[in-house]
């Protein structure tokens, strides 16, 4: 299982972080296909796919995410999350909020 973000800081793919006070923004790219990986999320996520497809498997649906789509997923939450091969090569804008900004905001 990936603990995310904490996996992505140390993944060798095309990425840049930009940490802010109780966020974290990963503009992150890959052009290989990546397998079924079960997930866990250590802070909320909003992700927007901004290239390719990305499947994520929740709650026992499977969403098939395009270019101009985003998604949300709470801490706690648990995935699965895949690359689609087929769609070429994929990029996604990642925002990882603490749940502490969030309590802020609202």
């Amino acid at each position: 299982m990936l603990i995310l973000p904490e996996h992505i800081h140390r993944k060798p793919a095309e990425k840049k972080i930009l940490a802010l006070g109780g966020a974290t923004l990963i503009d992150y790219r890959q052009d290989y296909v990546q397998p079924v990986y079960e997930t866990c999320m250590t802070q909320h996520l909003l992700a927007f796919v901004l290239a390719g497809e990305k499947r994520v498997h929740v709650g026992g649906e499977v969403l098939s995410l395009w270019a101009g789509e985003a998604f949300f997923l709470r801490r706690g939450e648990y995935a699965m999350s895949e690359i689609a091969a087929e769609s070429g090569p994929f990029s996604n804008v990642l925002f990882f909020l603490e749940p502490a900004l969030i309590d802020e905001f609202l």
